[in-house]
């Protein structure tokens, strides 16, 4: 048996929650495959819903000690059903606290922790957008070049 490691992003933890991994994965819609493109203007949430078998297979149920959940989400575009559904969850559970107005906090926390993992996950795709074309090493030139095309 091979044993391997993995770095998982996001852990979530609570009384409640005594261990869930939210392991992350931004694709690309088309990254020059003429099947996947087709799949994903076919298919609405086909990339996302391919990101969520490959989480799946690197880490099969009953494998880790502790669940872990596909936080799959799309360049300009959604999050998969999997990291959904969890957020969902967490939202429920989280306003299931409150006496009054639980489905318009639910939706609130859905909507706002939504917004924020979009954002975080841009930011992280940026950073190491800008680390692998050498912003850091600076390369001006190419940073230049990018920046060109990404404004068109």
């Amino acid at each position: 048996m091979e044993r391997e490691e993995a770095l998982l992003d996001l852990e979530v933890r609570s009384a409640e929650v005594p261990g869930l991994y939210l392991d992350v994965t931004v694709r690309h819609g088309v990254p020059g495959n003429a099947e996947r493109l087709t799949r994903a203007s076919k298919k609405p949430a086909a990339t996302n819903k391919e990101a969520e078998q490959d989480k799946r297979d690197r880490y099969p149920s009953g494998r880790a000690p502790w669940k872990v959940v596909p936080l799959a989400l799309e360049t300009y575009g959604r999050h998969g059903v999997a990291a959904l559904a969890q957020l969902r969850k967490l939202a429920r559970d989280q306003a299931a606290r409150l006496e009054e107005g639980r489905e318009a906090a639910a939706s609130a926390l859905l909507l706002r922790w939504g917004c924020r993992l979009s954002v975080a996950l841009r930011r992280a795709n940026a950073a190491n957008l800008r680390r692998a074309l050498g912003a850091d090493a600076g390369h001006e030139q190419l940073r230049k070049s990018l920046a060109a095309e990404l404004a068109c």
